[in-house]
């Protein structure tokens, strides 16, 4: 990270924070003017070359997507779900590269509205007491995913749930997913599917595949999945 020349954010506080510590240029966005005007003046105070932006996240990233624009670090921290924007953070960051992230639906991650993770995460989320656990695997699932769309790859480095939100840490290597994806596959906590037992609430992962018994099963036995 600090060997960085450029990082883009949409996290103004944090990131002038970060970018005064690593030595960094930063370029602080967001939608709010307050927020932006509070931005100015942190990064005055603490002598940073800091660009101040207001425009959309994606419009931001995706000006920044050519090979010698891309940041060495790219923090999402959006209201609410960052779905939306996975796709063209990755391509804003460049190879080595990090992309940080912050997840505040925690009513989504955690079990209540199912239909809704399923269509912003790609994943089933439980009720159960390991749900924060379960919630920074579906966000962790839902970056590498959108990676391998790209041609991309994001390997995890660290993951934090704290009170209402989620973070993630990944390494982006913009080089095809597939050698480094079939290496870290199984051992990838969001590519294995996770068997919830009601009995007591034990936490199973299980490879990905289908069992298929050569020989009808006894009675009692079902097939696994």
């Amino acid at each position: 990270a600090c060997a960085a020349r450029r990082t883009c954010s949409t996290a103004c506080a944090a990131s002038a924070r970060a970018a005064n510590e690593a030595g960094i240029r930063p370029v602080l966005n967001d939608l709010n003017p307050a927020a932006r005007d509070l931005a100015g003046r942190s990064a005055r105070l603490n002598g940073l070359d800091a660009e101040i932006s207001g425009r959309e996240a994606c419009a931001l990233c995706s000006d920044r997507s050519a090979p010698q624009a891309r940041a060495g670090i790219v923090d999402l921290d959006p209201f609410g779900t960052p779905a939306p924007f996975v796709d063209c953070a990755l391509r804003a960051v460049r190879h080595g590269g990090m992309l940080s992230l912050t997840a505040t639906d925690l009513r989504v991650l955690n079990g209540p509205f199912r239909d809704a993770c399923r269509r912003r995460y790609g994943g089933t989320s439980l009720r159960v007491s390991y749900g924060n656990e379960l919630g920074l695997r579906l966000v962790l699932g839902c970056v590498r995913h959108v990676a391998a769309r790209l041609g991309l790859s994001a390997v995890p480095l660290m993951a934090e749930s704290d009170l209402h939100y989620y973070g993630a840490y990944l390494s982006v290597r913009r080089r095809p997913a597939r050698r480094l994806f079939a290496k870290t596959l199984n051992a990838c906590p969001p590519a294995r599917p996770i068997y919830n037992t009601a009995t007591n609430l034990r936490l199973a992962r299980k490879r990905l595949g289908r069992c298929v018994h050569a020989r009808r099963p006894r009675a009692g036995t079902d097939r696994r999945i």
